[in-house]
């Protein structure tokens, strides 16, 4: 069996149990695309899936993800026959620590917003009242960027002050309360 042909089998088979699983088969055709899917999967090097995972980037916190995708493909072609043994090295590099969240005070929203009309050029694609609204309904709604960007007129109920944000983070909707001010 060549890999894109076990690709194709487990992504196919990831959907049957109802997940969407379209990051996951990014990740997985994008590694096909870097070894050479045409080979047959019982050929795959440990040195092919290490140039895959790091290359010629620093190690972030993805690394994790795309090693956990290949590491879930390699148990579906074991448990199936397909391989005798996973190319994933069981070691792990030492990866940075997670991303501490910075919260901006008002103070500091004030700077922001005051800033927001210079950030913006008269040839540029965002106006700076938009900009300005972006920055609000990011800080107020603490939303994030891909969620605010897809909210459209039919999301915002003034009356009830909330706001409808379809298909977030893994791809759940959810209802948002503004605040009074």
């Amino acid at each position: 069996m060549t890999l894109s042909e076990l690709v194709a089998q487990y992504v196919s088979h990831k959907r049957a149990l109802g997940m969407r699983f379209d990051s996951e088969a990014a990740t997985l055709a994008s590694f096909c695309r870097r070894v050479d899917g045409n080979i047959d999967v019982t050929s795959v090097t440990l040195r092919q899936v290490h140039d895959f995972l790091t290359g010629n980037r620093p190690l972030t916190n993805h690394w994790r993800k795309r090693r956990s995708v290949l590491d879930c493909l390699f148990r579906f072609a074991l448990s199936r026959g397909h391989v005798s043994a996973s190319p994933l090295s069981p070691y792990s590099p030492e990866l940075p620590p997670p991303l501490i969240p910075y919260i901006y005070s008002q103070q500091e929203l004030k700077r922001l917003l005051d800033v927001a009309p210079a950030a913006c050029s008269p040839y540029g694609l965002l106006d700076a009242y938009v900009l300005r609204a972006l920055i609000l309904i990011l800080y107020g709604a603490c939303l994030r960027h891909g969620e605010a960007l897809r909210l459209t007129m039919q999301d915002v109920n003034l009356d009830e002050a909330v706001l409808h944000v379809h298909e977030s983070k893994f791809y759940k909707s959810r209802l948002v309360p503004l605040g009074k001010r």
